[in-house]
């Protein structure tokens, strides 16, 4: 084995993926073999048919008898037939046996799925957990007065809003915090941030900054980070 995560990951395909397609005695029989083999640097082994019964690890007392040498050369010959073997030759000491890893095995390991991209706008990002992806966009602020958010203390306010037409693509959807959202109301965002203007709570430079990030949201080109990575 190259690394304790290789011999963890070929384990886990045994038991996922192969055992289920052996039975209790071609079980026993491969882990056997594959601990005389893998664990120990090689992909053959020689053992004796004969005495293999013995060898299994069946455990003590009468239901752990161990199989006839019959029901062994069944089982090996099994174990060859699903793919999981190769007897290649057989000698004075015993008969030589290839063991496979289970993604050695056809149709044994399913092929890696690729992973569904995600079709970005088409989510939902008033909904948890994507309205932190809003919040991080925004720097953990509020979009209209800047002030920080605290968990819980926000909302996620539309550009447009929702009896207007408004959807909750990452396109029209801002933090703010609890105070700008309650005194928005149903303003349009540039009405509202002209209305801080007034109130000298925006220069007219964070005024003119906020009305470009509005367009800049809507075009698609302020994705929220945690989509974009």
């Amino acid at each position: 084995m190259d690394t304790d995560s290789n011999l963890k990951s070929i384990l886990e395909q045994i038991q996922d993926h192969l055992c289920p397609l052996l039975d209790a005695y071609e079980q026993m029989l491969y882990h056997y073999l594959f601990r005389h083999t893998y664990l120990i640097g090689s992909k053959e082994c020689v053992v004796g048919l004969k005495s293999l019964r013995y060898k299994v690890g069946l455990g003590t007392g009468m239901p752990g008898r161990p199989p006839s040498e019959e029901q062994v050369r069944v089982k090996i010959r099994s174990l060859e037939s699903k793919g999981a073997i190769k007897l290649l030759e057989r000698s004075r000491q015993g008969t030589r046996i290839r063991v496979f890893l289970p993604k050695e095995m056809e149709n044994c390991v399913p092929p890696d799925q690729p992973e569904e991209e995600i079709d970005i706008e088409n989510i939902d990002f008033s909904k948890s957990p994507f309205r932190q992806a809003i919040v991080t966009r925004e720097n953990e602020m509020c979009f209209y007065c800047f002030r920080q958010l605290k968990e819980g203390q926000y909302e996620i306010d539309h550009i447009i809003p929702s009896a207007k037409g408004g959807n909750n693509s990452y396109r029209n959807l801002i933090a703010a915090c609890l105070d700008c959202n309650n005194v928005k109301g149903d303003m349009d965002v540039e009405d509202f941030l002209r209305f801080l203007y007034r109130k000298n709570i925006l220069s007219g430079e964070e005024m003119q900054d906020r009305m470009k990030s509005v367009a800049e949201i809507q075009h698609g080109n302020r994705v929220p980070p945690s989509i974009d990575e």
